[in-house]
This record gives structure tokens, C-alpha cells and sequence, in this order.
């Protein structure tokens, strides 16, 4: 099975594709250039789309959105990253979707869920890939599923 992963976020969006537990690529694109964000979901909905026409995607993962971080709420934030996993599961129809928890993540693939980004740019980095943290974190999203123990969660 062949994973695409995806970093959503509106500053920078990172890409990670596997199979077989090995990575085969990854990027990240800066959306800064883009001034409306609903030209950036826009061009997330493309990017998706032909990635998983040029890759062969069988699944799609993003990461769950986590409605408290350090015990605070923002409705403003889960609104917006609400916004770009529906943008993600509608690009990407008919392929499943799956959210994955980022704890759970970083736990199985850097082996601790307390990991920082530097540690997923390393991670990556010793696979022989140059990386910036949202290409890092997306490529170890899409090797993720391979892990004893991982935990999907459909998003439709």
C-alpha cells in the first residue's frame, strides 16, 4: 500500500509519500504567496489531487487536529485546520482519508512522543533527504501506518 501524508497548515504544507515502510519522497511548499486562504485550499486541493494521480496514492493521512493544546481551546485554529482536512478529503475522493495523532506518531516512528521537529528533520535526513521540519513530519506521517500498534482514524 502506498500512503500519502500530508502537514497541513496555511503557512507551509508538507507532503510524504511510502511504501512498504520505505520512503519514497517528500516536499513541503511555502503558501505564503498566496494571500486568501481560500486560495491556499485552492492549491492544497490541486497539489493533493495530482499527487495522488502521479504516485499512485492509495491512502491519504493528515494529522488530527487536536482540539486542546496546552489546555486551551481555540475555536479559531480548529475551524481553520477543519477547514483544510475537508479541502484534503474532498480532493481527495474516492481514496480514504485517515487522521493520525501526533503523540501517537512521533512516538512509533521517533520513538518518543515527546519528539521535536529537529528530531523528525534528522530522522528524515539520515533516509537521505533534504528537509525542512513540514516535509520531516509529513514523510514520517506517511511511514506511520506501518508501525506495530498505529492507530487511523477515517475522516469523511
Amino acid at each position: 500500500m502506498r500512503y500519502l501524508a500530508i502537514d497541513q497548515s496555511y503557512q507551509n504544507i508538507g507532503f510524504g509519500i511510502s511504501e512498504d515502510n520505505q520512503l519514497i519522497t517528500c516536499w513541503s511548499v511555502n503558501l505564503s504567496k498566496f494571500k486568501k486562504k481560500t486560495t491556499k485550499r485552492k492549491y492544497i486541493s490541486k497539489s493533493v489531487a495530482l499527487a495522488i494521480v502521479k504516485y499512485r496514492v492509495d491512502f491519504v493521512i493528515v494529522e488530527r487536529t487536536r482540539l486542546f493544546s496546552q489546555k486551551f481551546l481555540s475555536q479559531a485554529t480548529v475551524i481553520a485546520l477543519g477547514g483544510l482536512v475537508s479541502t484534503i478529503v474532498d480532493a481527495s475522493y474516492p481514496k480514504l482519508v485517515y487522521s493520525v495523532d501526533t503523540r501517537s506518531w512521533k512516538s512509533k516512528v521517533l520513538g518518543s512522543a515527546k519528539s521535536d521537529k529537529e528530531d523528525a528533520v534528522k530522522f528524515v535526513s539520515k533516509l537521505g533527504f533534504d528537509v525542512d521540519h513540514d516535509a520531516a513530519d509529513a514523510a514520517c506521517m506517511s511511514l506511520y501506518p506501518f508501525k506495530t500498534g498505529a492507530s487511523l482514524k477515517e475522516e469523511k
